[in-house]
């Protein structure tokens, strides 16, 4: 019986031991990148430095969304750590590496500037470069991929245009824009700030257009009422000038609440 007993915690110990040892072996593949992801619906960041990083990843997490983040870098261990968010190692402008993202069923991409390169013509040839390789995939598996790129610029956007990039946003001319509004109008950058962030009490929402909202007025007047503020129809933002247009099926209404009030909105 003890002889019996004896062999039972030996070979308990033993499983115990194999379990650890894959536990292990798991965590190390992950944070060398080595695994692919297969969930859905998460956010692909590419070429971001770690600063950056950080920032995004915090304002994607702190959404609300029920969400995954994949990093996809050329190194040889994970840049952030935290458990909604997965590593990819490897050239993100390769097929192979951005396939073991789970590219195809990703919510956006959005591929970032890189800030080691001070020549701006390089570092827009190298973001252009893996832009390309996201359309190939998109063509090559019919499959629509929402992607943002982050271009240093501005003259380069006709060369990101080609590879059907959703949208651009301009590094370091935004930041020249941001400086000029708040030396010209006192304050205006805590509005910009709070616009674009998570963490603040008002914050820019994406909603659906109710079934009863014939023009833009209408949605205006009823979100006013519940205490939002409706800014745009997803592509410009002189919708007061247009207030008595039919509201577009493919419209993409963008208000400005707090998170209560939306809620009581998409309720």
């Amino acid at each position: 019986m003890l002889l019996i007993y004896t062999v039972g915690i030996g070979a308990m110990g033993v499983i115990i031991g194999k379990i650890f040892e894959g536990f292990s072996r798991y965590q190390k593949l992950k944070e060398e990148g080595q695994l692919t992801y297969s969930g859905k619906d998460h956010y692909i960041l590419i070429g971001a430095s770690k600063e950056k990083l950080e920032n995004v990843v915090e304002e994607i997490l702190n959404s609300g969304q029920n969400c995954d983040v994949v990093i996809v870098e050329h190194a040889e261990r994970t840049p952030l750590e935290h458990d909604r968010v997965h590593f990819v190692s490897g050239n993100p402008a390769e097929e192979e590496v951005l396939m073991k993202a789970n590219i195809l069923e990703a919510k956006s991409v959005a591929i970032f500037s890189d800030d080691r390169n001070d020549f701006a013509e390089y570092a827009d040839g190298k973001t252009l470069l893996t832009a390309s390789r996201v359309e190939h995939i998109s063509k090559k598996y019919e499959k629509n991929i929402y992607t943002i790129v982050e271009i240093k610029k501005d003259k380069h956007i006709a060369l990101f245009e080609h590879a059907n990039v959703d949208e651009f946003i301009l590094s370091n001319d935004s930041v020249s824009r941001l400086m000029a509004h708040a030396s010209l109008y006192h304050g205006s950058s805590k509005l910009f700030n709070q616009m674009l962030s998570n963490t603040d009490g008002e914050n820019l929402y994406e909603i659906q257009a109710k079934p009863h909202w014939n023009t833009y007025r209408d949605a205006a007047i009823e979100l006013f009422d519940m205490g939002a503020v409706l800014i745009s129809e997803g592509s410009s933002l002189d919708i007061a000038r247009r207030h008595n247009e039919k509201i577009s099926e493919q419209a993409k209404l963008f208000i400005i609440c707090d998170e209560p009030t939306y809620m009581k909105i998409v309720g």
